[in-house]
Protein backbone atom coordinates (compact mmCIF):
# COMPACT_ATOMS: atom_id res chain seq x y z
CA UNK A 1 0.00 0.00 0.00
CA UNK A 2 1.25 3.66 -1.27
CA UNK A 3 1.49 6.64 1.62
CA UNK A 4 -1.24 8.89 1.36
CA UNK A 5 1.73 11.21 0.54
CA UNK A 6 2.32 9.68 -2.90
CA UNK A 7 -0.81 11.35 -3.78
CA UNK A 8 -0.29 14.60 -2.45
CA UNK A 9 0.28 15.86 -6.45
CA UNK A 10 -3.54 15.14 -7.79
CA UNK A 11 -5.00 17.48 -6.38
CA UNK A 12 -2.56 19.98 -8.49
CA UNK A 13 -2.48 18.13 -11.53
CA UNK A 14 -6.21 18.12 -11.53
CA UNK A 15 -6.24 22.60 -10.68
CA UNK A 16 -8.91 24.08 -12.92
CA UNK A 17 -11.63 21.28 -12.48
CA UNK A 18 -14.23 21.70 -11.17
CA UNK A 19 -15.82 18.62 -11.30
CA UNK A 20 -13.49 15.41 -10.48
CA UNK A 21 -14.15 11.47 -11.30
CA UNK A 22 -11.90 9.22 -9.42
CA UNK A 23 -11.93 5.65 -10.51
CA UNK A 24 -10.77 3.18 -8.42
CA UNK A 25 -12.01 -0.54 -7.86
CA UNK A 26 -14.21 -1.02 -4.29
CA UNK A 27 -10.97 -2.38 -2.80
CA UNK A 28 -8.29 -0.46 -4.06
CA UNK A 29 -5.84 0.54 -0.89
CA UNK A 30 -5.40 4.59 -1.65
CA UNK A 31 -9.12 4.57 -2.22
CA UNK A 32 -9.72 6.58 1.01
CA UNK A 33 -6.92 8.46 0.45
CA UNK A 34 -7.69 9.81 -2.34
CA UNK A 35 -10.70 10.95 -0.96
CA UNK A 36 -9.30 13.02 1.90
CA UNK A 37 -6.28 14.31 0.23
CA UNK A 38 -9.06 15.69 -2.47
CA UNK A 39 -11.24 17.18 0.09
CA UNK A 40 -8.48 18.82 2.07
CA UNK A 41 -6.08 20.33 -0.77
CA UNK A 42 -5.62 23.76 -0.15
CA UNK A 43 -7.11 24.04 3.39
CA UNK A 44 -10.33 24.61 2.61
CA UNK A 45 -12.94 26.22 4.46
CA UNK A 46 -15.62 24.17 4.00
CA UNK A 47 -16.35 20.55 3.30
CA UNK A 48 -19.58 18.89 2.07
CA UNK A 49 -19.35 14.91 1.83
CA UNK A 50 -22.13 13.05 0.59
CA UNK A 51 -22.05 9.07 1.94
CA UNK A 52 -23.87 5.85 1.04
CA UNK A 53 -21.34 3.82 3.37
CA UNK A 54 -20.20 3.82 7.23
CA UNK A 55 -21.29 6.37 9.41
CA UNK A 56 -20.67 10.23 9.57
CA UNK A 57 -18.15 9.83 12.85
CA UNK A 58 -16.22 7.43 10.46
CA UNK A 59 -15.84 9.91 7.60
CA UNK A 60 -15.28 12.48 10.22
CA UNK A 61 -12.38 10.54 11.91
CA UNK A 62 -10.67 10.21 8.51
CA UNK A 63 -10.34 14.25 8.21
CA UNK A 64 -9.07 14.38 11.84
CA UNK A 65 -5.29 14.91 12.37
CA UNK A 66 -4.67 16.72 9.06
CA UNK A 67 -3.12 19.94 8.68
CA UNK A 68 -5.77 21.47 6.99
CA UNK A 69 -8.87 21.73 8.77
CA UNK A 70 -11.88 23.21 7.37
CA UNK A 71 -13.93 25.52 9.20
CA UNK A 72 -17.26 23.80 8.46
CA UNK A 73 -17.58 20.00 7.88
CA UNK A 74 -21.32 18.84 6.11
CA UNK A 75 -21.73 15.05 6.29
CA UNK A 76 -25.23 14.32 4.15
CA UNK A 77 -25.57 10.45 4.92
CA UNK A 78 -27.68 8.05 2.41
CA UNK A 79 -29.68 4.64 3.21
CA UNK A 80 -27.66 2.72 5.60
CA UNK A 81 -25.24 5.17 6.53
CA UNK A 82 -25.65 6.20 9.56
CA UNK A 83 -25.89 9.99 10.43
CA UNK A 84 -24.97 8.89 13.97
CA UNK A 85 -22.14 11.40 15.63
CA UNK A 86 -22.75 13.95 18.95
CA UNK A 87 -20.47 16.80 16.48
CA UNK A 88 -23.03 19.85 16.21
CA UNK A 89 -23.07 22.76 13.89
CA UNK A 90 -21.47 25.05 16.66
CA UNK A 91 -18.47 22.22 16.58
CA UNK A 92 -18.10 23.36 12.91
CA UNK A 93 -19.51 19.98 12.13
CA UNK A 94 -23.12 19.57 11.12
CA UNK A 95 -24.56 15.59 9.97
CA UNK A 96 -27.81 15.38 7.67
CA UNK A 97 -29.46 12.30 6.84
CA UNK A 98 -31.00 11.64 3.77
CA UNK A 99 -33.16 8.26 4.65
CA UNK A 100 -34.30 6.64 1.49
CA UNK A 101 -31.73 6.40 -1.32
CA UNK A 102 -34.12 6.27 -3.88
CA UNK A 103 -34.79 9.48 -2.90
CA UNK A 104 -33.39 11.67 -5.07
CA UNK A 105 -34.59 14.52 -5.35
CA UNK A 106 -34.65 14.89 -1.30
CA UNK A 107 -30.80 14.28 -1.74
CA UNK A 108 -30.60 16.97 -4.25
CA UNK A 109 -32.43 19.43 -2.06
CA UNK A 110 -30.52 18.27 0.93
CA UNK A 111 -26.92 18.59 -1.11
CA UNK A 112 -27.85 21.83 -2.56
CA UNK A 113 -28.78 23.39 0.76
CA UNK A 114 -25.07 22.14 2.67
CA UNK A 115 -23.19 23.65 -0.86
CA UNK A 116 -25.40 26.76 0.02
CA UNK A 117 -24.45 27.18 3.60
CA UNK A 118 -20.50 26.50 2.81
CA UNK A 119 -18.21 29.64 3.96
CA UNK A 120 -16.47 32.00 2.10
CA UNK A 121 -13.66 30.50 0.34
CA UNK A 122 -12.29 27.66 -1.33
CA UNK A 123 -14.63 24.28 -0.66
CA UNK A 124 -14.50 21.13 -1.73
CA UNK A 125 -17.43 17.97 -1.62
CA UNK A 126 -16.65 13.98 -1.93
CA UNK A 127 -19.53 12.12 -3.31
CA UNK A 128 -18.88 8.46 -2.51
CA UNK A 129 -20.52 6.89 -4.31
CA UNK A 130 -21.43 6.61 -7.94
CA UNK A 131 -21.30 3.11 -7.77
CA UNK A 132 -23.82 2.98 -4.35
CA UNK A 133 -26.15 6.00 -6.45
CA UNK A 134 -26.83 3.97 -9.79
CA UNK A 135 -28.11 1.02 -7.13
CA UNK A 136 -30.71 3.09 -6.41
CA UNK A 137 -31.32 5.22 -9.95
CA UNK A 138 -30.88 4.27 -14.10
CA UNK A 139 -28.35 6.00 -15.54
CA UNK A 140 -30.70 8.96 -17.03
CA UNK A 141 -31.95 9.42 -13.35
CA UNK A 142 -28.37 9.94 -11.76
CA UNK A 143 -27.44 12.16 -15.21
CA UNK A 144 -30.73 14.54 -14.02
CA UNK A 145 -29.46 14.84 -10.44
CA UNK A 146 -25.70 15.37 -11.38
CA UNK A 147 -25.15 17.69 -14.42
CA UNK A 148 -27.33 20.26 -12.06
CA UNK A 149 -25.34 19.41 -9.06
CA UNK A 150 -21.93 19.95 -11.34
CA UNK A 151 -23.60 23.02 -12.63
CA UNK A 152 -23.90 24.25 -8.86
CA UNK A 153 -20.49 23.60 -7.90
CA UNK A 154 -18.87 25.21 -11.06
CA UNK A 155 -21.21 28.62 -10.11
CA UNK A 156 -20.14 28.42 -6.28
CA UNK A 157 -16.60 27.49 -6.84
CA UNK A 158 -15.89 24.69 -5.12
CA UNK A 159 -14.47 21.38 -6.54
CA UNK A 160 -16.44 17.96 -6.39
CA UNK A 161 -14.39 14.74 -6.53
CA UNK A 162 -17.27 11.70 -7.37
CA UNK A 163 -16.10 8.23 -6.45
CA UNK A 164 -16.87 5.23 -8.94
CA UNK A 165 -15.73 1.58 -9.02
CA UNK A 166 -15.43 0.96 -13.08
CA UNK A 167 -15.56 -2.31 -12.13
CA UNK A 168 -18.99 -2.63 -10.60
CA UNK A 169 -20.80 -0.40 -13.66
CA UNK A 170 -21.37 -1.73 -17.23
CA UNK A 171 -19.04 0.42 -19.77
CA UNK A 172 -22.00 2.02 -21.54
CA UNK A 173 -23.43 3.69 -17.86
CA UNK A 174 -20.48 5.02 -16.99
CA UNK A 175 -19.50 6.04 -20.30
CA UNK A 176 -22.75 8.09 -20.55
CA UNK A 177 -21.72 10.20 -16.80
CA UNK A 178 -18.12 10.61 -17.51
CA UNK A 179 -18.88 13.41 -19.71
CA UNK A 180 -20.06 15.63 -16.92
CA UNK A 181 -16.55 15.53 -15.39
CA UNK A 182 -13.57 17.86 -16.00
CA UNK A 183 -11.07 15.33 -15.13
CA UNK A 184 -10.54 11.94 -13.98
CA UNK A 185 -8.14 10.26 -11.76
CA UNK A 186 -7.49 6.70 -12.87
CA UNK A 187 -6.01 4.74 -9.25
CA UNK A 188 -4.45 1.57 -11.24
CA UNK A 189 -1.98 -1.10 -9.88
CA UNK A 190 0.49 1.08 -8.68
CA UNK A 191 0.28 4.02 -10.45
CA UNK A 192 -2.10 7.01 -10.41
CA UNK A 193 -3.30 8.72 -13.99
CA UNK A 194 -5.00 12.11 -14.23
CA UNK A 195 -6.84 12.82 -17.50
CA UNK A 196 -8.15 15.99 -17.80
CA UNK A 197 -9.77 18.21 -21.21
CA UNK A 198 -6.02 19.46 -21.66
CA UNK A 199 -4.40 16.03 -22.21
CA UNK A 200 -3.44 12.61 -20.41
CA UNK A 201 -0.50 12.70 -17.01
CA UNK A 202 0.36 8.89 -16.43
CA UNK A 203 2.13 8.66 -12.64
CA UNK A 204 3.82 6.21 -11.05
CA UNK A 205 4.16 8.31 -7.31
CA UNK A 206 3.66 11.68 -7.15
CA UNK A 207 0.95 12.36 -9.15
CA UNK A 208 2.32 15.73 -10.51
CA UNK A 209 1.11 15.01 -14.12
CA UNK A 210 -1.50 16.55 -16.43
CA UNK A 211 0.77 18.08 -18.19
CA UNK A 212 1.94 15.95 -20.06
CA UNK A 213 -0.14 14.52 -22.34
Amino acid sequence: MRELSDLAGVPSAVSGASAVLVRAPGLHDDRENACTTLSLAGGPTGVVAVTYRGTAAEWLDRLRGHRNSPRLVTVVTVGDALGTTEATEASGTVVRRVENPDDLTGLEITVGEAIAALPDGPSTLCFDSLTALLQYAEVEEAYRLLHPLVERLHAAGVVGHFHVDPVALEDQDLAALTGLFDAVVELGDGAVEVRTSTGVGPDDGDADGGDDG
